[in-house]
């Protein structure tokens, strides 16, 4: 009767560690799959380059000082490079400035001048359109800045 009652209890436990195994095994495919999925679109929109027009302009209707830069820093990991060094480029007498081949991530775009309060825009790179001249993707950002 002893025998009986033990073969009873492992009998039990095999069934339960098997139910566990099973409901483990039911969830990991889903779990990797979606990991997976994560990491492939993290890496396409880093692979996606992107051409970002910049376009600044002061409410007090001066022109922007000579030399005037804008930069460009990433804010998450798939920027790669972006992440630790800006992309900067001069904007013209227009206030434009063009920079090109930037990973399709999600972006601070900055002024910074003397006279006018900072500016800083994040933008989604990733969701940018295609551009109007052909091949690649652009995307336009618009800055507008306050006087001290």
């Amino acid at each position: 009767m002893a025998t009986k009652h033990k073969r009873s209890i492992g009998t039990g436990r095999l069934m339960g560690v098997t139910l566990l195994l099973l409901m483990v095994a039911g969830t990991e495919p889903v779990a990797t799959a979606q990991a997976n999925s994560a990491a492939g679109e993290q890496t396409a929109r880093k692979d996606r380059r992107v051409q970002v027009h910049v376009k600044a302009v002061t409410t007090d209707g001066k022109a922007l000082p000579s030399g005037s830069t804008v930069e460009i820093s990433g804010t998450e990991t798939a920027c790669g490079p972006l992440s630790t060094n800006d992309a900067r480029a001069t904007l013209d007498d227009k206030g434009e400035a063009v920079l090109r081949d930037l990973p399709g991530c999600r972006v601070a775009v900055k002024v910074n001048l003397a006279q006018y309060l900072p500016v800083r825009k994040v933008v989604d790179l990733g969701a940018s359109k295609p551009c109007a001249e052909g091949g690649g993707a652009c995307e336009t950002v618009s800055l507008v800045l306050d006087p001290q």
